[in-house]
């Protein structure tokens, strides 16, 4: 029986330890992780975020039996909804839906369903547990925990699964010449909480639907429905164009979101306004590797190996991918590590670069660019249901409802992302002059 060790007990690690756990008595799974147990800590509804699993992710959870559980716990969005400021509604059907569920929500179902499944003869959880220190060459690693420093851990197979600032990437970059990019997302991001309903002036949100407001020049808002009923919104704005980065007050933030959101602005209560006006914005960061593995003893998954931007929404479901495509590979080669690694990276690395590009052509400059993107949605989507063998699906369609692999669909719809970068070039270009449609005729 090989000894795993999995560093971070996040979705994604926590996936890869159901995946090999379910492979008979072949290994036997160590988790660490530096953050104290989520069960035990609870995160506050109003400070935890949703995430989007579409059929990627979900596939993901459905091989080892969990996909269910987590319909359960979470909510299914059936379609989009585009708002404008005059009430005006376009309404977009999905073919496969998707579920939102908060992350915290889906890190405890799958840490219960571990520890139900397998007893400590196969897992160990080791929480409040920070990695410091890794040796490649006698395969052991080295743990901290509040009561100081753990006597080294010897292992078969080291999955780094620790997030943008793994730890085990790190080491991996200075002991082996792993070459690492980080870069920040081009998006200012926050995070605001909406109501579901207003009780003065009955005003609801379609809770089957994500919802989507444009916030003028380069912003816009996209949110979803949470466990306790609440919708977690993301703001988010081109950097260097962000219209409320200089707002400190509710009231001011009221007012904004009042000119674009309209009447649906008075699903943002007066204390959550304050409290979004006092938070910073945040950048989240990128992350490119070389490669994802050493030897056949250390693999890097999910955010550590490969994270993007969270605009379209699947930097989770691709983590997951990873334990579905790791699995996979595992029952190709019988289990063979010298084969499954070199193979892994071969396999995924294509394709977490194509998502990097997709996401960042997928963010709209200006209104106008997301109404073209809009029209090239319908547009694709008609003519793929006319002629499904010689024209290729809608962007959105392949990669929120499929699991064809993203450079696959990069190269699909390679001419559209030309276009898109081109015109927002154009747009960073000119500037603000192309936020109105007076100056954008003016321009043309």
């Amino acid at each position: 029986m090989k000894t795993v060790i999995i560093v971070g007990a996040g979705p994604c690690g926590l996936l890869m330890a159901h995946y090999l756990l379910q492979r008979d008595s072949k290994y036997c799974v160590e988790l660490y992780e530096k953050r104290p147990d989520p069960r035990l800590n609870p995160v506050s509804t109003a400070r935890s975020y949703s995430i989007s699993l579409g059929f990627r992710g979900r596939a993901a959870l459905r091989e080892v039996g969990l996909e269910s559980l987590a319909i359960e716990r979470g909510t299914i969005a059936l379609g989009q909804e585009i708002h404008n400021s005059r009430g005006v509604v376009q309404s977009i059907s999905r073919k496969q839906p998707r579920l939102l569920i908060e992350r915290n929500v889906l890190t405890n179902l799958l840490l219960e369903t571990l520890t139900k499944r397998y007893d400590a003869s196969r897992l160990k959880i080791h929480f409040k547990h920070e990695c410091i220190a890794v040796d490649l060459e006698a395969k052991s690693a080295a743990f901290q925990s509040a009561s100081g420093y753990q006597p080294c851990q010897a292992y078969d197979l080291l999955i780094g699964a620790d997030g943008v600032q793994s730890k085990v990437r790190n080491i991996l970059q200075h002991k082996t010449g792993l070459e690492v990019k980080l870069r920040k997302s081009p998006v200012d991001i926050k995070v605001l909480t909406l109501r579901c309903y207003d009780n003065h002036r009955e005003l609801t949100l379609n809770r089957d639907s994500f919802h989507l407001y444009s916030l003028g020049w380069a912003g816009a808002l996209l949110c979803g429905l949470k466990s306790d009923g609440t919708y977690n919104a993301l703001v988010s704005f081109t950097r260097g164009y962000n219209s409320l980065a200089n707002i400190s007050s509710g009231s001011d933030v009221l007012t904004f979101f009042r000119k674009y959101m309209g009447d649906f602005s008075q699903l943002i209560s007066p204390e959550e306004a304050d409290a979004f006006a006092q938070k910073p914005f945040f950048q989240t960061t990128t992350v490119t590797c070389s490669h994802y593995h050493f030897g056949d003893s250390v693999l890097l998954v999910g955010d550590a190996a490969h994270a993007v931007s969270p605009i379209i929404g699947q930097g989770c479901s691709a983590a997951l991918e990873d334990g579905l495509l790791f699995n996979q590979l595992l029952d190709k080669y019988d289990d063979d590590l010298t084969q499954v690694f070199p193979k892994y990276t071969q396999r995924r690395r294509p394709d977490m670069i194509a998502l990097e590009q997709i996401s960042d052509s997928m963010v709209p400059l200006n209104i106008y660019l997301g109404y073209l993107m809009l029209l090239k949605h319908v547009f694709d989507r008609t003519l793929h249901r006319w002629f499904p063998k010689f024209w290729a699906s809608s962007l959105v369609d392949m990669i929120a409802e499929t699991t064809i692999p993203y450079r696959h669909i990069l190269h699909s719809h390679s001419r559209w992302f030309k276009t898109i970068n081109a015109l927002n070039q154009l747009i960073l270009r000119r500037g603000k002059r192309l936020s109105n449609p007076k100056s954008m005729l003016e321009s043309a």
